[in-house]
């Protein structure tokens, strides 16, 4: 029996409502992602086990999606596209120009568009977006 993920369409509104929910969505996950690329650093450099990390944030606050799927891959230095690192950066693009029309800050959202240029200015551009770690090391 295969067990199989459920959609869940949200009508966002007029038109662009959708895109800028994309946006929104690129934003919180690109931060995510940086965070768990720093906390799987951190964990390596103190010398904690890979798999024991993650089980036991897995359980708490700082579970996500990016942790139980990009973290270990992180780990195994698996940077195999899942979602492109360029594809990222243009995501990011629009977003912060987004965010500006809007007179919104975004500080986090920046330092993570420069991790992840500094991951496409190593030949990166085309690796999954995981390989944000690689940045930080």
């Amino acid at each position: 029996m295969s067990m199989r993920a459920e959609r869940q369409v949200t009508y966002m509104g007029g038109p662009g409502q959708g895109q800028m929910t994309k946006l929104v969505n690129q934003v919180v996950g690109a931060a995510t992602l940086a965070a768990v690329a720093e906390g799987v650093v951190l964990a390596a450099r103190a010398g904690l086990e890979p798999a024991a990390v993650l089980r036991a944030l897995g359980g708490g606050a700082a579970a996500s999606w990016m942790l139980t799927n990009l973290a270990p891959r992180m780990q195994r230095r698996d940077f195999a596209p899942g979602f492109m690192v360029k594809l990222q950066q243009k995501d990011l693009r629009l977003a912060r120009a987004a965010a500006e029309q809007l007179g919104v800050r975004l500080p986090v959202t920046a330092v993570v568009d420069e991790l992840l240029t500094a991951v496409a200015a190593q030949g990166g551009g085309t690796l999954g977006t995981q390989a944000i770690v690689t940045a930080l090391e």
